[in-house]
């Protein structure tokens, strides 16, 4: 015989009744195989123990025989009691989970020996989320005969299958708001119907669908002890008899079904055991054990469907939108115990304390997964209502689109929820964009942080939203360790700003695109846009650089999300690396188109201007620049060691880019310092903010220039120093395997090092003294790469990958500014920029030119963005002569 110890004492009444009760339900099947109970109370509170009132009226039934089984001891008893505990045969229920910490030396002894012998279950109402299924696996797990309970069920399985039959196809139900609808005047004699949970509450749906089978698989809403499960079960045996349907569960509640459904209806009650490593079973009568999803779709309702038909039609599976996260979703109200909902909820408190949002994405991955396996064993799905599942809406049964053009863009929208000044290359990013939307005549906007400055917004940006509060890292680069709620409240931010593009933008499509993307964004973007038919969305999955793909347990969290955003008529994925998406078709037989690679420091018409450029001339001595960032996957300490053993080299300068910061760390900081006090002012510490203009200059004057990027990191991520460092003409030294070193092997536009000092070291020497050599490869590679890589080709890819066309553009200049004016004064900036001195010659020299900057810089001229662009560029210019 066994005995069940509670921990800690029980005080008060209400605590009393609540405890015992639950005794009194979970152990009844049981009790013939318990000696005892033991805890610590007053003999009176246990006496007067009596029904609580959010719970079944049938476990009053049992109180009595609980009772006359219940042992009080004091502390000290219980103590010594329990120090012998049998681990086992005996069960140790900790009711209070904030007693555990301060009990005595015998209960934590117990706990850790029984707990490894299944003997610990915790059951805490306010703080134990399930421990309603506790209670369940508690009684399973100790006094079933688990091999007989196997046998018979199994048996039972087998022989339902055989009375059912096979046929070609099945309805299977759940409880969403459009379920009545389609129900009402629907004929199912085509199918056979399976049902599930609270819809046994609907006499007109059980008349419609005469289900051969009915499920339930959750522990507290059907095998619990609430109020809300009593009527569940007694509307179960209603619609039991009145169908003749067999009644499938998991075993971990069949005691439950079997104790106290009628006799009568127990022969037709399978229990099938849970198997959380196996896959989705198709086949129950073979493969006889459900996988424990924790929705009745994925864990039941589609298994059964699968083992009697061949195609599975789903009704009522509504989902609901992302952000809706107050409850699961909503339900048909003909289908639900709306008037017990407050038992359940006090009975069981703690289960009503989720993440909603949690359980939902959760969800919608597990139907997801479960669809894929039932495919690939050669049933059909199909979805008969609308759902907001994204795996269900794709297999909605849809009216084929009319063929034809594209539609045409109305607005090109940007996500960025990373800038908040014009630091780095994100705003860079988003101002290329903008122009690149100019050039070709489409409306842009931007979706971007609130604190960023209106001072720093692109002056093409017909739209600026500033709404994020979260980074794209927090949400894409966090993995597993990703936190729901900021994915929930990057997806509430970009919610607003969608509905703000589609108030401002009535008409046309809306394309939007994310550069610093992740499939996690992916998958926020696929629920946002199911209401919004006029969106497409291109996400560039930027983080996947810094994970495996092979890595199992991310494989099986995202493999089946893009297979199916690969085939998404709205959600769209590319890659900005050759090498990441061979990797993606190699290993994941996913094609990721590859996103364009333009340099955010120049315009397309300034890098075109750049071939009219005089060749570089190597300085005596040579400049050796480190352009890269105060970061440890950029190679900064690397970069100081190597700036250490060159800095005694006559024939070469060196400047070295360190603007530290919070995000530095101290071991970057001591390696700057240790550097500062090796070398002195023998290396040009390069510690101040840079404009753009500084910026092109500090690459503009180098003779090489060296980005030690770490492979870890850089292995497949690409790099705006790099394509800048050609498109100036510059030899660079980089890291070997990495994306750096693909394309300077694939150019020979340097040399590549091992990531140590002496071998930084020694690249940068070598450079030196083969200098001329890397020129030609330079010149091939930047017009090469001019001829793919540009803003506006970069839109285009992303529009023809969005299945959307550009308009023609359509301009309000005036007629004699048309042409080839506004290019020409681009152009002149960005010689400016890369040659000030030959530039302003020029300017003086040359008449066209002249003219060209007096009706540039004229107050009647129409784009002021570029009138004062040009203006700062002759006074960099200026400025640098002087110097």
């Amino acid at each position: 015989m066994s005995k069940i110890f509670l921990y800690p004492a029980l005080i008060t009444p209400d605590d009393v009744d609540n405890i015992v009760c639950r005794l009194a339900w979970y152990f009844k099947p049981y009790l013939t195989k318990i000696d005892s109970i033991h805890f610590t109370s007053r003999r009176s509170l246990v006496d007067a123990a009596k029904l609580a009132p959010q719970l079944d009226p049938l476990v009053a039934g049992d109180l009595a025989a609980v009772k006359a089984k219940i042992h009080l001891l004091d502390h000290e008893d219980f103590a010594s009691t329990i120090a012998e505990a049998d681990p086992a045969r005996d069960i140790l229920l900790i009711w209070d989970e904030t007693a555990e910490i301060n009990a005595p030396d015998a209960v934590k002894s117990a706990i850790k020996t029984l707990g490894a012998k299944q003997g610990l279950y915790r059951v805490d109402p306010l703080r134990t989320r399930m421990e309603g299924s506790f209670y369940l696996w508690a009684g399973l797990n100790r006094y079933s005969d688990r091999e007989g309970m196997l046998a018979m069920n199994h048996a039972r399985m087998r022989a339902m299958v055989a009375d059912i039959g096979q046929h070609e196809k099945a309805y299977v139900f759940g409880s969403g708001p459009t379920l009545s609808d389609f129900v009402e005047g629907h004929d199912f004699s085509d199918g056979l119907c399976v049902i599930s949970n609270s819809i046994v509450k609907n006499r007109d749906i059980i008349a419609a669908t005469r289900p051969r089978i009915i499920t339930a698989a959750d522990p507290l809403y059907h095998a619990g002890c609430s109020g809300y499960a009593g009527a569940f079960r007694d509307e179960l045996v209603e619609a039991l008899r009145e169908t003749g349907a067999w009644f499938i569960c998991p075993m971990r509640d069949f005691a439950i079904y079997d104790t106290f459904l009628p006799a009568d209806l127990r022969p037709r009650i399978i229990g099938v055991p849970f198997n959380k490593d196996g896959t989705p079973p198709s086949d129950l009568a073979d493969t006889f054990y459900l996988k424990p999803y924790p929705n009745v779709l994925t864990l039941a309702l589609l298994p059964i469907a699968a083992t009697i038909a061949r195609k599975i039609e789903i009704v009522g599976c509504d989902g609901r939108n992302l952000t809706d996260d107050s409850f699961f979703w909503s339900h048909d109200k003909k289908a639900q115990f709306n008037d017990k909902m407050s038992e359940i909820q006090a009975a069981h408190p703690a289960f009503f304390a989720i993440d909603y949002n949690d359980y939902y994405t959760d969800h919608c991955r597990d139907v997801e997964e479960v669809l894929t396996a039932l495919e690939a064993a050669g049933r059909g799905i199909e979805t008969v209502t609308p759902s907001m599942i994204p795996a269900l809406r794709m297999r909605e049964a849809r009216t084929p689109e009319p063929s034809g053009s594209m539609s045409d863009i109305a607005v090109f929208a940007m996500i960025d929820p990373d800038a908040k000044d014009d630091w780095g290359h994100f705003l860079a990013y988003d101002k290329r964009v903008a122009e690149g939307c100019h050039d070709l005549g489409t409306e842009f906007a931007l979706i971007c942080r609130k604190e960023l400055d209106p001072k720093f917004f692109p002056a093409n940006a017909g739209l600026v939203l500033p709404v994020f509060t979260i980074n794209s890292w927090t949400v894409g680069n966090k993995w597993p360790n990703t936190i729901n709620a900021n994915v929930l409240q990057f997806a509430k931010e970009l919610d607003e700003a969608f509905t703000a593009l589609e108030a401002r933008y009535p008409v046309g499509a809306i394309c939007v695109f994310m550069y610093i993307g992740s499939i996690e964004v992916a998958e926020t973007v696929e629920h946002l846009l199911m209401t919004r038919p006029r969106f497409r969305a291109v996400i560039n999955l930027f983080w996947s650089y810094n994970f495996d793909q092979n890595t199992p347990a991310y494989k099986s969290q995202w493999y089946r999300v893009i297979k199916r955003l690969e085939r998404s008529p709205q959600v769209s994925l590319m890659h900005s690396t050759p090498q990441i998406a061979d990797e993606f078709s190699a290993d994941w037989s996913v094609t990721l188109p590859v996103l364009p690679h333009p340099s955010t420091t120049f315009g397309d018409a300034a890098v075109h201007h750049l071939d009219d450029m005089p060749k570089p001339r190597p300085g005596k001595p040579l400049r050796v620049v480190f352009p890269g960032g105060t970061r440890k996957e950029k190679g900064f300490a690397l970069a100081t060691g190597a700036c250490e053993l060159l800095a005694g080299s006559a024939d070469l300068t060196l400047g070295l880019r360190a603007r530290l910061d919070h995000a530095s760390g101290k071991d970057l900081e001591r390696a700057l310092q240790h550097l500062i006090a090796e070398v002195g002012t023998k290396v040009e510490i390069l510690d101040d903010d840079l404009s753009d203009d500084e910026f092109i200059d500090m690459i503009r004057t180098a003779d090489i220039v060296v980005i030690p990027y770490l492979s870890d990191a850089f292995r497949r991520r690409t790099s705006g120093i790099l394509v800048d460092a050609f498109l100036l003409g510059k030899p660079v030294v980089v890291l070997k395997n990495t994306w750096l070193s693909d394309i300077v092997e694939a150019g020979h536009i340097g040399l590549c090092a091992d990531p140590d000092p002496v071998s930084l070291a020694t690249a940068v020497r070598g450079v030196a003294q083969r200098y001329a050599e890397f020129l030609p490869g330079i010149a091939r590679v930047r017009s090469d790469y001019r001829g793919t890589h540009s803003w506006t080709a970069l839109i285009k890819s992303v529009a023809e990958v969005a299945g959307l066309g550009l308009a023609a553009p359509q301009s309000t200049a005036p007629a004699d500014l048309r042409g080839p004016a506004p290019v020409q004064a681009i152009s002149l900036a960005a010689q400016l920029l890369c040659a000030p001195a030959d530039a302003l010659r020029l300017i003086e020299t040359d008449v066209a030119v002249k003219d060209l900057v007096a009706r540039t810089l004229d107050g009647s001229f129409p784009d002021r963005r570029l009138s004062t662009h040009l203006e700062k560029c002759i006074a960099f210019a200026r400025k640098k002569t002087r110097a």
